[in-house]
């Protein structure tokens, strides 16, 4: 193999991994773009599906295949465990605390799909401000510039 092919191959294991680390950012926080951009939702509940099924069950992730093809094409054994074994378990928490990290990622998704909920119900105008709430009460939106996104914000009953 040429040092051409053999270079462009290692920036295709780059560039690789770091669409998987994209991925699992997206996995994240992807629930909280879709407080701004509500369409963001559906790809991130698939996103969240398939993390799901990749954990619970022996499914290979197409990332991690693609990488170890490479790899294999450059001389390199592949990846022990997949792409988190590899490169987040063991270097961004500790190995002990799987199980722990699995909960609090799905604890900022459901956190982040509530809300994307909770806005998408403000605003479509289906939810009311109880009247018991003082500063909900005193501060209502009286104006949304939809080109600027900007608001008017007025006080009173």
């Amino acid at each position: 193999m040429s040092g051409e092919v053999a270079m462009a191959i290692q920036v295709l294991i780059g560039a690789t991994v770091l669409v998987h680390f994209a991925v699992l950012v997206f996995l994240l926080l992807g629930g909280f773009l879709a407080w701004r951009w509500g369409w963001v939702i559906i790809p991130h509940v698939l996103m969240a599906g398939w993390a799901a099924l990749i954990v619970t069950a022996p499914v290979t992730c197409p990332l991690t295949a693609l990488e170890n093809f490479l790899r294999a094409r450059a001389g390199e054994s592949p990846l022990e465990g997949g792409f988190i074994d590899t490169y987040v378990t063991g270097v961004l928490y500790p190995t002990q605390d799987v199980a722990l990290v699995r909960w609090l990622v799905a604890l900022v998704v459901i956190i982040s799909w509530v809300g994307a909920f909770v806005r998408w119900l403000h605003a479509s105008g289906e939810v009311r401000h109880p009247r018991w709430l003082p500063c909900a009460y005193s501060l209502k939106v009286r104006h949304h510039d939809r080109g600027t996104g900007s608001h008017r914000v007025g006080f009173g009953g």
